[in-house]
């Protein structure tokens, strides 16, 4: 029984590999491409698996081009190799092995079409017309189809102390992100907090009570899927060390690479409100390519700012972020000013006023590292601080800071990390080194819940502390409601003094409760104690999502 096993197996070995004899193309068009992905359009896609290399016709030969990563009946999203660089309008070809088999049976079905009677054909055309339905609603939808997320929060903060006033504080925050509102081109995008601070007792002169703060809100408006328009207030990711820009934004994409302008304001200094004569405009560019597991992105740029009409600053910055190995992740940003202006002589000479590099390595499943370095000079905007400058620029001085981290989690259940930073200044002042240390444990054998312990040690020229952390969470109700248990020591020493102050204890209790699906309470408490003083903490705050 077993020798006739082997022989049919033998058999059915041999006919297969003599089936696999052809070998086809298929041609396809680059209709659609957005930042990260390239549409393509076939007659069909019944031979297209997921993960195949489309190739891309280049001189006399094929090279490949795309890896497909999603399809439909007629259509195929894909993304682009590093090598290739695709436009709308483009071929690719499709090449796949076919066996005789298959061959016959495709033959054999097109001649039974032939026959097909005048309504079978109008039966086919309205397939078609189905199909073609089919692709538009593919190509189109997944970029503008509407997506809205927002969240609005009530929270109250009171104080309250056996040895001074006690004080108390509300605020409302406002979040809203409404992409392609009916799946059309615009969206909206906003998000603002209000504060109220009850003071008791008499106030200064001018004291305020309350603030209002608009840190987002813009409309933006997407012509297709490679040029868009905005128009308010956004912090541009191309250009993060700029802050929120008050005016127009535009970005256009050509393949990988893109390019963009701004024009507008900085916010108001002291109100973070709008402000018309802090004008501010530039343009960068960019080049950009994703695959699986990995995104590279550089950007240059250009800007200058103005108060009053006069040049406050002018500079260029640089920003790259990439992958170099499938677990080694780097970023880095520079910003060289080159505009200068003392006592009325105006100069271009450059400036290093900013430099950050950090990186990200995933050693194994069990152990990851990090690292960080910046340098860091006093910005200065002349215009805004004319009196300032001259001290300013004699006290050049670059702030710099390193961090090292290490992180290892032996299985789902065990966590743990040490860190250490350090701050430093040419002249030894500002100083600093900081330790940081913690231990997580996660489904606690027996009671279930997770346990949390930290410890800080950070000192400076004139300051040392020491703070240890432990914090018990465990579930009350599943997926309704938990709670946190906490206490927390912090000691600091000032330097200058002999004596050292006595430790702080707090211990506190912390809660979260989904009232509904998208509502939720928290609800924290703590009770800390210093040199015979006993002060109260009451947080409390409502979130409704949506």
């Amino acid at each position: 029984m077993k020798s006739v096993f082997f022989m049919l197996s033998f058999f059915l070995m041999v006919m297969t590999v003599k089936a696999q004899s052809g070998e086809k193309t298929e041609d396809g068009e680059v209709t659609f491409i957005t930042s990260e992905n390239v549409y393509v359009r076939f007659s069909s896609t019944e031979n297209i698996r997921i993960g195949d290399t489309l190739l891309q016709n280049v001189g006399s030969g094929l090279k490949p081009c795309l890896v497909v990563t999603q399809k439909s009946s007629t259509s195929c999203v894909s993304y682009p190799l590093p090598s290739c660089s695709p436009k709308k309008g483009d071929k690719v070809v499709h090449r796949y092995t076919v066996s005789e088999t298959a061959s016959a049976a495709m033959e054999n079905e097109a001649a039974a079409d032939s026959t097909e009677s005048q309504a079978g054909q109008s039966s086919i055309g309205n397939k078609e017309q189905e199909s073609e339905k089919a692709r538009e609603s593919f190509e189109e939808k997944p970029y503008f189809t509407e997506r809205i997320r927002g969240r609005v929060s009530l929270a109250s903060y009171s104080n309250i102390s056996s040895s001074n006033n006690d004080g108390h504080r509300a605020m409302a925050r406002f979040y809203l992100s409404a992409r392609h509102i009916g799946n059309s081109r615009w969206s909206v995008e906003s998000y603002a907090a209000y504060l109220q601070n009850f003071v008791q007792g008499e106030r200064p002169q001018g004291y305020r009570t309350s603030f209002m703060r608009v840190y987002n809100m813009a409309v933006r408006y997407d012509a297709d899927s490679s040029f868009s328009v905005l128009l308010g207030r956004r912090i541009n990711r191309r250009m993060s060390s700029l802050g929120a820009i008050d005016g127009l934004q535009a970005e256009k994409h050509f393949g990988r690479f893109y390019a963009g302008a701004i024009a507008g304001f900085r916010p108001d200094i002291s109100n973070y409100g709008f402000n018309s004569k802090l004008l501010q405009y530039g343009a960068y560019l960019g080049l950009g390519s994703s695959g699986r597991g990995s995104r590279n992105e550089s950007t240059i740029g250009v800007l200058e700012q103005r108060n009053g009409g006069h040049i406050d600053r002018r500079y260029a910055y640089l920003q790259h972020s990439a992958t170099l190995m499938k677990d080694l992740h780097l970023f880095s940003s520079a910003e060289l000013d080159f505009y200068r202006n003392v006592n009325g002589a105006a100069s271009s000479a450059p400036r290093l006023t900013n430099f950050y590099l950090s990186m990200r390595y995933r050693i194994n499943r069990k152990w990851s590292a990090h690292i960080s370095y910046d340098a860091r000079k006093r910005v200065i905007y002349y215009e805004s601080i004319k009196t300032e400058v001259e001290r300013l620029l004699d006290n050049d001085i670059s702030r710099n800071g390193l961090r090292l981290g290490l992180r290892y989690r032996p299985n789902r259940k065990i966590s743990t990390g040490l860190s250490y930073s350090k701050r430093f200044q040419a002249d030894r002042l500002n100083r600093s080194d900081n330790v940081n240390a913690y231990l997580r444990f996660s489904d606690l054998a027996g009671i279930g819940g997770s346990l949390f312990i930290a410890y800080n040690f950070n000192q400076s020229i004139y300051l040392q502390s020491n703070i240890a952390s432990i914090r018990f969470t465990h579930s009350i109700v599943e997926n309704k409601a938990n709670a946190s248990f906490y206490y927390r020591y912090v000691n600091y020493k000032y330097l200058s003094f002999e004596r050292s102050n006595p430790g702080q204890h707090y211990f506190g209790v912390q809660s979260s409760t989904k009232l509904s699906g998208s509502l939720s309470l928290g609800l924290l408490g703590e009770f800390s104690l210093r040199n015979g003083q006993n002060n109260v903490r009451v947080n409390t705050s409502l979130i409704k999502r949506f």
